[in-house]
């Protein structure tokens, strides 16, 4: 105990000792707590790395869930549990304000709460002392830190809320979306005080700053949903006059009927417009003119009846001013605030939102009025130079503001109508190209010299791009390498690498290195947002690259155009960069100070580059994913040797040398070993003979494994189980062996138990065969009697008499059949009970194997021809003979081929012989119904009838495979069974042939 704590104890003693007891207890509990928070800030002190350390997985473990997941509810609930468990807080509480409240009324939605203390989730709260005194300072991102509610005097209603929560000291940090005021995170202690250390408060803030990052894309999320429903609806409006323009478009590569072209455009025009009527009109060379198709809605009058009805008309619409359509000084309000869009090639066109506010001539209102027009959009159709006609939409039901898409739409319509009257003159255009071709060749001959130098300094460039990116995993080097280099070879005012945020959806990132010149701005490290973007990332994802000569001159969205001019973009090049298959970030080219024609070979080099940055982004993943593997690895391992040093079941490794690598506690309890370090140490000079011969054993089999009955300590049985550990090698190396893992169970229990089971089967079956056979031959006795002396004699004229006739003899027959069925079973369960024992006599000499398998065959014939099944023989040639007890194998294979016919409805059954490495393999393969994976070994177990025995009827007594794998195994062979439901079953046996020293075949 330090000094100063015992001055500290001595003084409260001495002071306590002055008060009345009741003022005793209260003393002493204030100096319990002070005490409890000085050890505790000792303690922190203390353990500075350790707490720092934690804060930053919890830390991560929150970014995590945010990059993760935009489920607000799963990041809040996670970031609660791991703010509470770190900062041992009794319950951390995520607190939402209620819209529009002025932070007075609000909710708990998450928590995280230590056990016994109750939840307060969904618990609503109307504050109005809140917003009057705390609200304001909470948006400025004030942090509250109370220690000891005890301590401070309380407003009246934070007081009730204290009291009705039930904490005694808490942190409260504010929950931002943006510069809004969302919520807070509120950590509470119930029963105690607590004093808040920096650490603790610079954590929650750090806490509260990436809760406030989950809540804006949560809210990015929301918006980027409005925008795609706003583009789906653009897009199909988009999509129906694509389809209208190439119908016409068709029209006319179909067809140089000119009438069959207009009817088509002009219904079309009218339909997709919603217009009331669409026109097209042709000028004489004296300037009259005549409209020549028209379409119109119901109930307005035709402009063609007019016509016919008042020719007058074709001779005064050069009275009203239609013909200064032809005539470039023409003045239009449209034409002037668009500075000509795209209609600054020679196109001309007139746009009238209303009749009676545009100025026009009385005549040419008149004229209008005449024909119910209120609004129109008249585009010019020309043929070369010179004015063909006019085509028009007219709205007559009133006022109409034409929409810029509408008349580019009908921009796009004139120009294929032109071309349409224009086919007749496309022989002398032609000839015209032809020169201008001559002339641009020339020129280009003159330019190519310039471009092949360009093109040398182009693979300089790109040669040191990528030498920077073999030489290191740097992108920082990479990048600025490559910014710096494509500049200076294009003579750009901006290069600049940009990189998408992760989660972002393509909507935002920033400039991570770029190369620029005066007097340009800086865009490094500025963050861009620009949600209209992600229309084009798709494109971009794919390879695209956009080259925009004049971003005043295209089609831009108003978003990503603000965005280019905000870094004073005049022109640009952006190609994407591809890392792992997608869209990572962009390269982007500027031309600042002019407009600029983005050439063929300068776009293919910056191409290179932007594969070469690709490659370099993949390298840094493909380092970062090792770094991440190798941590996995470690933690793998060291779960595995917990788990090996737990296991119940001894576990030995051994090398190819023999040398012990690695045991466990179970391997030392099992051999007396304790204490002993048997790591180098030789398998055969520490362990019973039977189990390092179960070692070589093993290594001479390729797979599977190899099992072996070992002698354990205090007079226990263990059973072994080995296998080898290979590697597959490089190239022409092979499989690389490593050694052999072995695990020994204690079977000494089992084993006990499996002897006394087997003495009991035997000597019960052994008293049941006496009083059976009696019951067998005195049944078949009455059955023969029955049959020669009783139903003869019985009148059949009787029904009564036929019926209990039939019954007897249906259940003598029954009697006689489960009789010899169980008697079979019974000398079933002998068998197996005498090989068990040791007890069966074997009668082994030399045998032909096609002997026994002709024999087997034979006794079987009888019913391949009651099931009409055929039977296939595939034996080879003089096989060598096996020493085995024939009689004995051909049991087993008269066993195998039964079971293959009475689970065989139709195909075939085949029996394969063929000598393989030392054994002779004999094979049963059948076409039946096949057995599941889950119940092939159980075919081997006593008693074990596979199938649905509940519907299916069993077929045997389960001894039958039990009894085979006994004579094999004793013969020194293996017998298993390959097989797939609905396609049939392959029983393997193998036996050692005579003479020679056999290979362990793998199953």
């Amino acid at each position: 105990m330090t000094a100063g704590l015992q001055r500290v104890l001595s003084t409260l003693f001495s002071n306590v000792t002055q008060l009345s007891e009741s003022d005793r207890v209260r003393a002493l509990k204030r100096e319990r707590d002070q005490l409890r928070r000085e050890v505790k800030q000792l303690h922190q002190e203390l353990l500075p790395e350790p707490v720092r350390v934690a804060q930053q997985k919890a830390l991560m473990a929150v970014v995590t869930k945010i990059r993760e997941s935009l489920d607000l509810e799963t990041i809040f609930r996670s970031t609660a549990r791991e703010v509470r468990q770190l900062l041992d807080a009794d319950r951390v509480g995520i607190y939402r304000f209620l819209p529009n409240s002025s932070w007075s009324e609000g909710e708990f939605v998450a928590e995280d709460v230590r056990p016994p203390y109750s939840s307060i989730v969904g618990l609503k709260i109307y504050d109005h002392c809140f917003s009057e005194d705390f609200g304001i300072y909470y948006r400025r991102g004030r942090i509250w830190a109370v220690d000891d509610f005890e301590d401070i005097d309380l407003h009246t209603c934070m007081k009730l809320l204290v009291e009705r929560v039930g904490f005694r000291a808490n942190l409260v940090v504010p929950l931002l979306e943006g510069e809004q005021l969302w919520g807070l995170m509120s950590v509470h202690l119930c029963t105690e005080a607590r004093h808040w250390t920096e650490d603790n408060i610079e954590f929650a803030q750090q806490i509260a700053l990436h809760l406030g990052v989950a809540l804006q894309q949560a809210q990015a999320l929301a918006w980027q949903q409005q925008q795609s429903d706003f583009l789906a609806r653009a897009v199909s409006q988009a999509v129906g006059r694509e389809k209208t323009v190439a119908a016409i478009i068709d029209k006319i590569r179909r067809s140089l009927d000119l009438t069959t072209i207009f009817k088509t455009t002009v219904e079309e025009v009218r339909h997709l417009l919603g217009a009331d009527r669409a026109v097209i009109y042709h000028f004489n060379p004296d300037w009259s003119g005549e409209f020549v198709v028209e379409s119109i809605a119901p109930g307005w009058k035709s402009f063609l009846d007019q016509q016919e009805e008042n020719p007058l008309i074709r001779k005064s619409i050069n009275q009203c001013s239609l013909t200064e359509l032809g005539n470039p000084t023409i003045s239009d309000t449209y034409f002037q605030k668009t500075q000509g869009g795209r209609f600054n090639h020679g196109e001309v066109f007139r746009i009238c939102n209303d009749l009676y506010a545009e100025g026009f001539s009385k005549c040419y209102v008149e004229l209008l009025e005449s024909q119910q027009a209120r609004a129109y959009v008249i585009i010019a159709i020309y043929n070369g130079n010179l004015l063909w006609g006019l085509l028009a939409a007219y709205q007559n039901s009133g006022p109409r503001q034409w929409q810029e898409r509408e008349v580019q739409f009908l921009v796009q319509i004139g120009d294929q109508l032109s071309i349409a009257v224009q086919q007749a003159e496309l022989l002398a255009a032609t000839q015209q190209r032809s020169h201008e071709l001559a002339t641009t060749l020339e020129k280009q001959l003159e330019q190519r010299a310039l471009e092949l130098a360009l093109e040398a300094e182009q693979e300089r460039a790109l040669s040191e791009v990528i030498d920077k990116i073999r030489q290191t995993l740097d992108l920082e080097t990479i990048f600025q390498t490559a910014t710096t280099e494509v500049r200076q070879l294009l003579n750009a005012d901006r290069v600049a690498i940009y990189a998408f945020g992760a989660g972002s959806n393509w909507e935002y990132g920033c400039i991570v290195s770029e190369d620029v010149v005066e007097p340009f701005a800086s865009a490094l490290a500025v963050e861009i947002e620009d949600r209209c973007f992600s229309t084009r990332a798709q494109a971009y994802s794919q390879g695209q690259i956009w080259a925009c000569e004049d971003i005043q001159k295209v089609d831009l969205e108003h978003c990503h155009f603000m965005t280019l001019s905000r870094f004073q973009v005049r022109a640009n090049l952006v190609l994407p960069l591809i890392k792992a298959g997608q869209l990572w970030g962009l390269l982007c080219i500027h031309q600042c100070s002019a407009p600029r024609k983005w050439q063929e070979k300068e776009i293919e080099f910056v191409r290179k580059i932007a594969v070469q940055l690709g490659v370099a982004l993949q390298q840094a993943e493909l380092l970062t994913q090792a770094q991440e593997r190798s941590r996995e690895l470690r933690s793998t391992l060291a779960d595995l040797n917990t788990i090996v040093d737990r296991l119940a079941d001894g576990l030995l490794v051994i090398d190819p040398t023999g040398k012990i690598t690695r045991f466990n506690p179970a391997l030392l309890e099992m051999f007396n070993l304790n204490g002993i370090d048997l790591l180098g140490k030789n398998i055969a000079s520490i362990f019973p003979l039977d189990l390092a011969l179960l070692a070589q054993k093993t290594e001479r089999q390729d797979k599977g494994t190899v099992s072996a009955n070992v002698k354990l300590s205090r007079d226990r049985e263990g059973q072994a189980l080995a296998t080898s550990i290979r590697r597959e090698g490089d190239g022409d190396e092979g499989q690389q062996d490593l050694g052999l893992v072995v695990l020994i169970r204690d079977v000494t229990v089992e084993r006990e138990v499996d002897r006394m089971k087997t003495d009991f089967l035997a000597t019960v079956s052994h008293e049941l065969r006496t009083p059976l056979t009696s019951v067998l031959g005195f049944a078949s006795i009455i059955r023969d009697k029955l049959e020669e002396d009783i139903f003869p004699a019985v009148k059949l004229e009787v029904l009564r008499a036929q019926k209990a006739m039939k019954r007897v003899r249906s259940n003598i027959n029954i009697i006689v059949s489960e009789a010899e069925r169980l008697t079979s079973l019974i000398d079933d369960v002998l068998d197996i009970a005498k090989m068990e024992a040791g007890r069966v006599d074997w009668n082994i000499k030399p045998v032909e194997p096609r002997e026994i398998l002709e024999r087997a065959i034979a006794a079987t014939a009888s019913l391949f021809e009651q099931s009409n099944l055929r039977l296939i023989r595939e034996i080879e040639p003089n096989l060598p003979h096996v020493e085995v007890d024939s009689d004995r194998l051909i049991q087993v294979s008269i066993n195998l081929l039964s079971n293959a016919v009475k689970f065989t409805p139709q195909g075939t059954v085949s029996c394969r012989a063929q000598r393989q490495e030392g054994f002779l393999l004999v094979s049963i393969i059948d076409t039946g119904i096949g057995i599941a994976p889950e119940d092939r070994e159980k075919v081997f177990e006593r008693f074990k009838q596979v199938g649905d025995i509940l519907t299916d009827k069993p077929k045997g007594t389960g001894l039958g495979l039990p009894i085979c794998k006994q004579i094999i195994e004793f013969h020194g062979g293996k017998i298993w069974v390959e097989s797939e439901l609905g396609a049939g079953s392959t029983f393997c046996f193998t036996l050692p042939l005579a003479g020679e020293t056999p290979e362990l075949l793998p199953r």
